[in-house]
């Protein structure tokens, strides 16, 4: 342990993260965070603390969180909640942007990677980094596969799922024909 001036004892592993933090190279980048329900902290309160409180502790990024209970690329559109409705309001100055999610647009039509309208789900994301690279065409872009969910599991062989894995399948196309990062959470996250 290491004692500060102020007589407080801070574990080894504390330093390190502070370490770390001062240096790192997110520190006074701003950071905007689209999602669903695993996002949102207004309406789903818990956990108390969600990814990004935990990014923002190892990095000092500052975050923003634009997620809503719900929603999806495609989901709430009729609500003006959809993601490629959101994302307009990510100010043209952000350095970072990540889409996480969503399930919730696993009853509408998929359609195909090329689409370019918000009539079906490949064509909201599309629209989504569409209205993100008019923004700020510099803007990092990070898209973050949802975890699975109960009937939405790699063990489950139902319609349900079954839709899931060709949803994976089409957002990590969309995600790797844009040279965006794709971070499959439902594959390698252990979460169940």
């Amino acid at each position: 342990s290491v004692i500060t001036p102020c007589n407080y004892t801070m574990t080894d592993g504390y330093v390190k993260r502070l370490e770390k933090r001062i240096t790192s190279p997110f520190l006074n980048k701003t950071w905007y965070c689209v999602g669903d329900s695993l996002t949102d902290n207004f309406n789903n309160p818990l956990p108390a603390k969600r990814y990004y409180h935990f990014i923002h502790e190892e990095t000092g990024i500052s975050y923003s969180m634009l997620g809503v209970g719900g929603s999806g690329y495609k989901n709430e559109d009729n609500e003006g909640q959809a993601f490629y409705q959101r994302v307009d309001r990510i100010p043209s100055n952000a350095d970072i942007v990540t889409i996480f999610g969503s399930f919730n647009d696993i009853g509408l039509t998929l359609g195909d990677i090329s689409d370019n309208t918000t009539d079906t789900i490949c064509g909201c994301i599309n629209k989504t980094l569409e209205v993100i690279y008019n923004t700020n065409p510099n803007m990092k872009i990070g898209i973050i596969s949802p975890t699975p969910w109960g009937t939405i599991n790699e063990f489950v062989n139902t319609e349900y799922a079954q839709k899931g894995k060709a949803y994976l399948g089409k957002l990590e196309e969309i995600a790797k024909r844009n040279s965006i990062p794709y971070l499959d959470l439902y594959h390698c996250s252990g979460l169940r």
